[in-house]
């Protein structure tokens, strides 16, 4: 069942500071108070462009995070970059709610990845997290980037995104 898909890209961030790299789209990424059952999954795949210039000694350095509300449920940390060329970025994940109530429980799991210039391999990163949620509250589900460092010309944006529930 889908539940959100992005229609417009993202603002591009060229600056540094944790923004948001979602576009607006259609459905939702909010789930309501009390609504989770033990056993719901859902799987979420965002994708970019991004540009990352690290050639001149210091490299770019990005740390992705997954949101639910201000609860960190997936992070990258800094992944650094050397050359990357308006080439695409992906992250993929799966959660499932193990426990309800205000002492619930959040399986996480998934991956980022991303080709630099001049590679042949995927390079990338892998999320797996078990983290308490309160499913007695509101949950909005947000994917964020922020540059920890930054060169002239680095920037990130989302081209497309979807959330759907797959049990």
């Amino acid at each position: 069942v889908g539940l959100f898909a992005q229609v417009e890209e993202g603002r591009a961030i060229t600056t540094v500071g944790e923004k948001t790299l979602l576009g607006n789209g259609v459905g939702s990424l909010s789930v309501p108070a009390n609504t989770f059952q033990v056993g719901d999954s859902y799987h979420f795949k965002i994708g970019g462009i991004l540009t990352a210039d690290g050639t001149g000694g210091t490299p770019t350095e990005i740390n992705f995070r997954i949101k639910n509300g201000l609860n960190v449920i997936a992070e990258s940390g800094a992944i650094k970059f050397n050359s990357v060329s308006g080439t695409g970025w992906e992250i993929e994940l799966d959660f499932t709610i193990s426990q309800i109530g205000s002492r619930g429980v959040l399986f996480t799991n998934g991956d980022l990845s991303y080709i630099e210039d001049g590679a042949r391999e995927l390079s990338g990163f892998v999320f797996e997290s078990v983290l308490d949620i309160d499913t007695t509250v509101d949950s909005v589900l947000d994917v964020t980037a922020e540059f920890v460092t930054i060169n002239t010309g680095d920037s990130i944006n989302s081209v497309n995104s979807v959330l759907y529930k797959t049990y």
